[in-house]
């Protein structure tokens, strides 16, 4: 049994400033603890060439947390008379705690016949307090089976050269709780009505959601030629996300606008290939290098039956049909030119037929167009820009192929490794570069705001700068896609070992220097701080259309750690 205890107290206190003469305390106070309980029953046998293993299994498991706060103001002084006690104003206060319980069940089964022959079958059976009484059973099974071929007996005339080869493949269930404490439960919460106490509805719940389900579907070939110099794998994915749970719209009746819905399906499907030689391998050299390479793609499979498609509104930068690749970016199309003058955008808005009389619009409605807007295409022809009309899809921000390589050396005591990571392809929107040309704050600018046509006239590299709110040059369109490819050395290690002799006589049995860095050098021709700015599918929401926008979060600090190690006996 495992129990993991935490109190945490935080106590803050803001000073009276001078000029508003006021001061204020916060206090928080929080218990969590987590309780976990597995039981394991193993069983190995091995008869001629059968090799059984077995295992059954229990798992408790409970989360409980206690959370209290209060804050006070305008106390009496900033030094004695600080406690909660002696504030003018006690507000604020509140308290809440929840628990959650997982209980599941397992068991797996492993086999092996005559060293060449693999088979392993699991099963388990979890139920979660944070689904309804109905749903809170999930079922996932699992099966894998290989076949090394390296230990046929009609393989035995190419041992010199295939070293090792198996092919295996495997299918599984795994389950994903990703809810909230009481999410299948409406929430109540109190509130006062003409100084009397009452309660009123504050969430909806949903007591039909779902185990979120993945199934995943694996076939791989390991290899290892000529004494395993020339090693590594080769393999083919399919996983398949059923009844995914993220936030959906409700009908405006029900008085609240969303709730975790099981809306779908999504599935990955990739290659994967990597490869390690060793060049060079004797008892005082060796220097291997290695490569590995993958592509992976998207698909929103099933939605939920009633809604169409997600996304598709006028400020959003996706949508997503049933059959649609994830990733996928929706939105105008940028001519590749600004206006030149007034006149052209003139030349360019409808004319009404039936009174003769020109629009006020072309693309904004709110502000008048003009020399050195963006210049948007009119996808449908029909004379004005409308997000239903003139909308397409306009890249996708996953990568053609990504991965990485490297190379290690070792040499006595020396040890040297370099790792590179790179990406070829994808799209990444810079969100920011995009807001600034919908309005200047008084606040600082990045200094590509130099380069617009406010600045620079005819030529410039972006367009209008205006003041804030009342820009229109940040409407989504490809000129704020950037393309993410990009080389990063990502990892130098370097260590030596000071000879073993050296120390013969002494405490000392070995002293090892060593020097690590981190993110060296990047070479990318995307514009922002970080290609890889902000790329996450950590989340369902992520998974389904957040991926790919920059918000230019600091990137991926630059580090180096220098060590000395020293073995005493």
């Amino acid at each position: 049994m495992n129990t993991t205890y935490s109190n945490v107290k935080l106590e803050t206190f803001a000073r009276r400033y001078y000029d508003d003469d006021t001061n204020s305390s916060l206090h928080r106070a929080t218990q969590n603890y987590v309780i976990v309980w597995d039981n394991l029953l193993t069983f190995y046998k091995t008869v001629g060439k059968h090799d059984v293993q077995a295992l059954l299994g229990h798992s408790l498991e409970k989360q409980s947390t206690d959370f209290m706060f209060a804050r006070g103001l305008d106390f009496p002084d900033d030094d004695v008379l600080t406690n909660l006690g002696s504030a003018a104003t006690k507000d604020r206060i509140g308290s809440d705690k929840y628990s959650s319980a997982l209980v599941s069940a397992f068991a797996r089964l492993q086999y092996k016949y005559n060293n060449r022959y693999l088979l392993t079958a699991t099963f388990r059976a979890d139920g979660s307090s944070k689904f309804g009484k109905n749903s809170r059973w999930g079922y996932f099974p699992s099966a894998a089976a290989g076949w090394i071929l390296s230990e046929e007996d009609f393989m035995q005339s190419l041992k010199p050269y295939v070293t090792y080869l198996k092919l295996r493949v495997s299918y599984g269930l795994t389950g994903s709780q990703n809810l909230g404490y009481y999410d299948f439960s409406s929430y109540m919460t109190s509130n006062t009505y003409h100084s009397s106490p009452g309660v009123y509805p504050s969430s909806l719940g949903n007591n039909l959601s779902q185990w979120e389900s993945q199934s995943q579907t694996d076939i791989g070939l390991d290899y290892g030629f000529l004494d395993d110099r020339i090693r590594g794998t080769i393999g083919w994915y399919r996983k398949y996300v059923d009844n995914l749970i993220t936030s959906r719209p409700v009908p405006t009746s029900s008085s609240f606008s969303s709730t975790n819905q099981n809306v779908g399906a999504i599935s990955n499907t990739g290659i994967e290939f990597d490869i390690t030689v060793d060049l060079i391998k004797n008892a005082n050299l060796t220097w291997e290098v290695n490569f590995n390479a993958a592509h992976n793609k998207g698909k929103l499979e099933k939605l939920n039956g009633v809604t169409t498609f997600l996304g598709g509104m006028a400020y959003h930068t996706y949508k997503l049909t049933e059959g649609s690749e994830l990733g996928t970016f929706y939105g105008y199309v940028d001519a590749g030119r600004f206006y030149q003058n007034n006149e052209e955008v003139w030349a360019l808005k409808p004319v009404d037929m039936a009174t003769g009389r020109t629009a006020n619009y072309y693309r904004a409605t709110s502000f008048t167009e003009g020399a050195g807007d963006i210049y948007v295409v009119d996808l449908d022809g029909d004379g004005k820009i409308t997000a239903d009309g003139d909308r397409t899809y306009l890249g996708n921000s996953n990568p053609d192929v990504f991965g990485g390589f490297g190379t290690t050396l070792y040499w006595k005591g020396l040890m040297a490794n370099v790792t590179f990571s790179y990406a070829l392809g994808g799209k990444r929107y810079w969100y920011d570069e995009a807001q600034k040309f919908g309005g200047v704050n008084s606040y600082n600018a990045p200094v590509f705001i130099l380069d617009s046509w406010t600045m620079q006239g005819v030529g410039a590299k972006y367009p209008v700068s205006t003041h804030y709110g009342v820009g229109q040059n940040s409407v989504f369109t490809n000129r704020w896609l950037h393309d993410a490819s990009y080389l990063r050395l990502s990892a130098l290690n370097l260590s030596y070992r000071l000879p073993r002799k050296w120390f013969a006589k002494t405490l000392i049995k070995g002293v090892e220097a060593t020097f690590q860095a981190t993110n060296l050098f990047t070479v990318t021709k995307y514009p922002g701080m970080d290609p890889q700015g902000n790329f996450s599918v950590s989340t369902a929401n992520n998974a389904l259309y957040g991926m790919g926008t920059d918000y230019s979060t600091y990137p991926a600090a630059k580090t180096f750690n220098f060590g000395l190690k020293f073995t005493i006996n």
